[in-house]
């Protein structure tokens, strides 16, 4: 990242988005929820960012398979999740994991109560596991794309770039090499766009917007293409300033703006904002 790029101003203040993602050949499967980012002073250089996530939806609809209620009710108790970010929106690391590790502890015995199989025994001895050390924790929730999404801080003066993604839940995160360009603006927001590829030749895709006023995030879409099982994933983050706002009559997947994702002629040099 370049040292000369501004850094954020969002100490106090509150994002909401809607986050989907969409997977199969034929996409034919959707995941949906809503994300809460809340912006607190950690340090001179550092911010302390609480998560949280709400409406899940499998396919347009609440949760119907044991499993998926079950990780509806994990979610409940895991989250809120608070991580340490630099100033410029990249991620430290995950903060406070003693007082999840006793939120969970403390919630489990509701999560027994209620959910009866082996797979409810399966499901919750891995997250024991995870829950082992903030190390193994850390590991595994690196694992959300929302997290890679939200803090991989895409603001680069140079063209080619790294970006660390997670395309299997029980592997390290991948690595894609690629290049960096802009986008040009549209509707008072300024956009970068992505593409890479990863060792295996499969390609992630990705178009990052920001607003100018004030550099917070407006949407990211991403598109991960796997060339051995032909399967895609995509990945949506749409800001939901109604409901910042205070406008409760919000949608959970609301109208994308129109734009353009044509990328600018490349430059020496460049700036987002």
């Amino acid at each position: 990242m370049n040292e000369n790029v501004s850094t954020y101003d969002f100490a106090g203040k509150t994002f909401y988005f809607g986050v989907k993602t969409t997977y199969g050949i034929e996409q034919e499967k959707s995941v949906n929820y809503i994300a809460t980012c809340t912006y607190n002073e950690f340090t001179e250089q550092q911010f302390l960012v609480k998560i949280n996530r709400k409406k899940f939806f499998i396919n347009g609809v609440e949760p119907k398979k044991v499993v998926d209620q079950l990780a509806d009710a994990c979610m409940k108790v895991l989250y809120p999740i608070e991580c340490l970010v630099t100033r410029k929106g990249e991620f430290i690391s995950f903060y406070g994991f003693e007082a999840l590790r006793k939120r969970w502890q403390q919630g489990i015995p509701k999560i027994r109560q209620e959910y009866k199989g082996d797979q409810v025994n399966a499901y919750l001895a891995q997250m024991a596991v995870n829950l082992e050390s903030k190390e193994q924790f850390s590991e595994a929730l690196k694992n959300d794309f929302l997290y890679s999404l939200l803090f991989m801080g895409l603001f680069l003066s140079k063209e080619e770039m790294v970006i660390s993604f997670p395309t299997d839940p029980f592997k390290p995160l991948n690595k894609f090499y690629g290049t960096c360009s802009n986008l040009e603006r549209k509707a008072q927001m300024a956009g970068v766009y992505f593409k890479g590829e990863d060792d295996q030749k499969n390609t992630l895709e990705v178009s990052k917007w920001h607003y100018s006023n004030d550099a917070s995030l407006a949407q990211i879409k991403a598109s991960y293409k796997c060339v051995s099982t032909q399967n895609n994933v995509n990945y949506t983050l749409i800001r939901l300033k109604e409901r910042e706002d205070g406008n409760s009559n919000f949608y959970l997947e609301p109208k994308e703006e129109e734009i353009d994702v044509k990328v600018k002629k490349k430059k020496k040099k460049w700036w987002l904002f």
